[in-house]
């Protein structure tokens, strides 16, 4: 299956890459960063929080503002916000302004795009397609993100590099790089505003038909719901930031215990312990390998997030097909119409 890539996606995934690819770098050198500048790891872990916790604030505005404000407009101030959260981390190290602008500028410690942006973009992107087109389309979508997280990741030495190419000290050399983010982040603004009146809803949330759903969708969106969430309070205490300021104190001595229920080859039935057991792998695999540093993860992270992707194609197609054939009601979450 191929879908004809219109400026409107294209834009779309365009900007996706750009927020991605900041998130990969931020969730390597964060926790590092903010070590060396003096902070102490409570309060690498307080700066870390506000920006989830402000992340997680904008998702309900998005969530229940964004159609009647606009959508290309809403976009262009959370990618603005995200410029000067990473702007902060170039200016001052002191603890309550970081908290503040992190919690502000959304900073996302966690290395993988789930920002409020994303959640928006995945509303506009089953609106510029046919109904049979949407999983193949959000597919490649994740695609971008996860190839451009990885990138990002892999950008981690950055400050190294311009430590030795242009003699800065390493601190500057890292103030260096999030003032290159910030720019990213405003090259992301100024994309959003070319989209065309095609990723806006057709009519204000005020004018539109009410739409009832019906008790069995309820039923199964509170499941997913509450499933997510457990993934996401567990992957909350494992954000890349924190994984890699470990291995950054550790320098390769520390070794991750398997957590109870996770079997040898990484895989468990909760994915809180298969979020789990995927550090402990990535610890052993550190190890075996003798690489230093915060950066040992990073090539396996890259494996990992292409499986873990091609894993949910897989399952979507076969969700699709129970839908054509009437045997999966109500229907998946991507080939929901639009409201």
């Amino acid at each position: 299956m191929s879908v004809q890539l219109s400026r409107d996606l294209f834009l779309i995934n365009a900007a996706a890459f750009l927020r991605s690819f900041n998130f990969g770098l931020t969730g390597v050198v964060l926790g590092i960063y903010l070590f060396r500048v003096g902070l102490s790891s409570f309060s690498i872990g307080m700066i870390i929080g506000a920006g989830l916790v402000g992340s997680a604030l904008a998702t309900i505005g998005v969530t229940t503002q964004a159609d009647r404000f606009g959508r290309r407009r809403t976009l262009t101030i959370l990618a603005l916000l995200g410029a000067a959260g990473a702007a902060a981390l170039a200016l001052t190290p002191t603890l309550p302004f970081l908290m503040l602008m992190a919690f502000v500028g959304m900073l996302n410690g966690t290395g993988t795009d789930r920002s409020a942006a994303f959640s928006l973009e995945q509303a506009i992107i089953p609106g510029l397609v046919p109904a049979t087109s949407r999983t193949w389309t959000l597919s490649w979508y994740n695609v971008v993100l996860d190839a451009a997280g990885s990138l990002g990741a892999l950008a981690a030495g950055l400050p190294f590099l311009l430590q030795r190419w242009l003699s800065l000290p390493l601190v500057a050399s890292y103030r260096a790089v999030f003032v290159g983010c910030a720019f990213l982040n405003v090259a992301t603004a100024v994309l959003y505003p070319f989209a065309s009146a095609g990723v806006e809803v057709s009519k204000p949330a005020t004018e539109t038909s009410s739409h009832h759903v019906s008790p069995a969708t309820k039923k199964v969106v509170a499941k997913l719901a509450g499933l997510f969430s457990l993934d996401a309070f567990g992957g909350g205490f494992l954000t890349d930031a924190l994984v890699a300021y470990w291995f950054f104190i550790e320098s390769g001595s520390a070794t991750v215990p398997m957590p109870r229920g996770a079997r040898r080859d990484g895989c468990s039935n909760t994915p809180i312990l298969r979020r789990s057991s995927g550090i402990a792998e990535r610890a052993d695999i550190c190890q075996r390998h003798h690489e230093s540093g915060a950066e040992r993860f990073l090539g396996y992270r890259f494996v990992r997030g292409g499986l873990f992707h091609a894993e949910r194609g897989f399952l979507c197609s076969l969700g699709d097909r129970r839908w054509r054939k009437g045997q999966l009601r109500p229907a998946p979450l991507s080939c929901l119409p639009e409201a």
